[in-house]
């Protein structure tokens, strides 16, 4: 009885999940069909006459074009909370339901957290019914906005096509995988702009009842190293900065005045994942920084910085949110699967090493130490290690000094001086 309940709460959550991600889209006038013009419902029921009794549908929404009493399109939805992937039964079921409710202008959505066999993808496809494989917010890494169907590449439609098919691949990127009568898509609105399209109502009868929503078209802009470099100086002149560790709390209290952002350390991991280090979220604005994941303090604030470079940056214009896990701070990250994502992350975390360690700063400090030790150049690079002691020494001198006056780590600091070409290490060529 125990696990019938759990499985019932589990179900009920993603119906919630699904009701309140349409109704908000429906409510703030950002669903494809105008807010005047359709209703949402959860758990209603519409008569069957094949049963002479009503059918209870976990989600619908019925569109009308004049009389909000009598809808003259349905879309109804139902959720599958499966841990395998949802067998053509269940599709074909589904759609004998709708058709027994309103086999003209009713249309079928099935959403589920697992993936479609290929018979369900191909019944879906004849039938005009929509598949959505959702993934919540707090499993995603990168949450972006809607990729704009007219970009939409070959890639994404296999990638789509991928998530679609197969539970083990999860989303980076999207809340919702889609298969539409017509194409394969990550945004919502296409599903019930093809739903709508295919029905039998005449154009007239549409046009004035839908809009065309609009998605963002933002490519990543590129941004030089130069110019990174100049926005943290900006930065570091506005909070008088001197020397030695960066104030991040004055940039902090700044940026709360400048654009409301919260910022929140707190002491205990993240209660998704020990992973995770620090995330943030665009609106509103706000980073969470967990301390129990950091490894040391240099960690902790080079992942605050990594997050205020997302928000000084405005990545905004291209993600919801972001979290942050060590291996994001790798120059070559093998887990970063796209282009534009690899591009982002790549700003922030240059970002983050010029405002953590001044480059005017930490060129000199760097030279002063060179000269303390007696370290010559001889035509490698100034700091040189490779596996003798001696250079290895050198290294772990200079580094650590650095690290502990700007509060970072050494690999912090290992990044930032090969990036000023001013540390050459041939243990890693």
């Amino acid at each position: 009885m125990k696990e019938k309940i759990n499985t019932t709460q589990i179900g009920d959550k993603l119906e919630d999940q699904i009701f309140n991600y349409f109704k908000e889209k429906i409510d703030s006038d950002s669903f494809y069909v105008k807010r005047t013009n359709c209703q949402i419902f959860k758990k209603k029921g519409y008569y069957s006459k094949d049963r002479g009794s009503n059918i209870i549908f976990d989600i619908s929404i019925e569109i009308f074009y004049s009389d909000p009493d009598c809808y003259t399109s349905l879309i109804l939805i139902e959720c599958k909370n499966y841990s395998h992937n949802v067998p053509v039964d269940d599709t074909e079921e589904f759609f004998a339901k709708v058709q027994q409710v309103g086999p003209a202008n009713s249309k079928a959505i099935i959403v589920s957290t697992a993936a479609f066999q290929s018979g369900a993808q191909n019944f879906a496809r004849s039938k005009g019914m929509g598949l959505v494989r959702y993934f919540p917010s707090n499993e995603i890494k990168w949450i972006l906005h809607r990729t704009p169907s007219q970009l939409i590449t070959q890639k994404s439609i296999d990638i789509t096509q991928n998530i679609l098919s197969h539970s083990n691949n999860r989303s980076q990127f999207f809340n919702f995988y889609i298969q539409t009568p017509l194409r394969l898509t990550t945004a919502l609105c296409d599903l019930i702009e093809d739903l709508t399209i295919d029905s039998s109502l005449a154009h007239e009868q549409t046009h004035n009842a839908t809009k065309k929503v609009r998605i963002q078209n933002n490519s990543i802009h590129y941004i030089t190293k130069d110019v990174l470099e100049e926005k943290c100086t900006k930065i570091l002149n506005h909070i008088n900065y001197y020397n030695g560790e960066v104030s991040l709390e004055k940039i902090c209290l700044l940026e709360e005045d400048n654009s409301n952002l919260k910022v929140h350390i707190y002491d205990e991991s993240s209660p998704i994942s020990d992973s995770i280090l620090g995330q943030i979220t665009f609106s509103p604005p706000e980073i969470k920084i967990y301390k129990k994941s950091c490894n040391n303090h240099g960690q902790l604030r080079f992942t605050l910085a990594h997050e205020l470079a997302h928000h000084l940056l405005e990545h905004k214009q291209y993600m919801l949110s972001e979290t942050c896990e060590e291996n994001d701070f790798s120059t070559n990250n093998s887990c970063i699967s796209d282009d534009e994502i690899e591009r982002l992350e790549f700003q922030a975390n240059h970002f983050a090493a010029c405002l953590l360690m001044p480059q005017k700063n930490i060129v000199n400090d760097f030279y002063k130490l060179i000269e303390h030790i007696g370290v010559k150049n001889k035509g490698f690079g100034m700091l040189y290690v490779d596996d003798q002691q001696c250079n290895i020494k050198n290294y772990n001198f200079i580094t650590n000094a650095l690290a502990n006056k700007y509060g970072v780590s050494q690999a912090a600091v290992s990044i930032r001086l090969k990036s000023l070409q001013l540390l050459f290490d041939k243990r890693f060529q």
